[in-house]
């Protein structure tokens, strides 16, 4: 945390932002020993970098899966969507929002957006987009995952 400190100018208060978001990228989530070092190096209380971390939707405090699955709610995708696609997903995976299986192969996130909204529904997964899905594409994403895994 030092280094980052030290190589981004970071001196105060307002800079806990830039903290989280700087050590998220480094390590893929943010741990609650961050939030106390942040804590205990900006002088602010431990209650008030936690609330900003749990505020925006960008931090998280487990790590993505090899396979980071997004699903996107967009309004675009949410009116093109004939079935439910996050319960699709969650009932093939057996995870919810948030979480990262426990092999750490598998990590789903519900989206506000993806934007690909003319090509949606759309999930995403890592840096591939899978655009005008339905639940038996999902289905055959997700099956195909899983045998990646195994």
């Amino acid at each position: 945390m030092q280094r980052l400190i030290s190589e981004n100018n970071i001196r105060n208060s307002n800079d806990v932002l830039r903290l989280l978001q700087l050590l998220q990228i480094e390590s893929g989530c943010i741990s609650h020993q961050n939030i106390s070092d942040i804590s205990k190096y900006l002088g602010v209380p431990e209650s008030k970098v936690y609330s900003l971390a749990t505020f925006y939707n960008f931090f998280r405090f487990t790590p993505k899966g090899k396979y980071h699955i997004e699903v996107c709610n967009g309004t675009s995708c949410h009116v093109k969507t004939k079935h439910d696609l996050y319960a699709e997903v969650s009932r093939l995976t057996g995870l919810y929002r948030g979480q990262t299986s426990k092999d750490g192969m598998l990590s789903l996130e519900f989206v506000n957006c993806l934007g690909a909204c003319a090509q949606g529904p759309v999930v995403k997964i890592n840096e591939t987009y899978y655009t005008r899905v339905d639940t038996q594409q999902l289905s055959e994403i997700i099956s195909g995952l899983l045998k990646k895994s195994e």
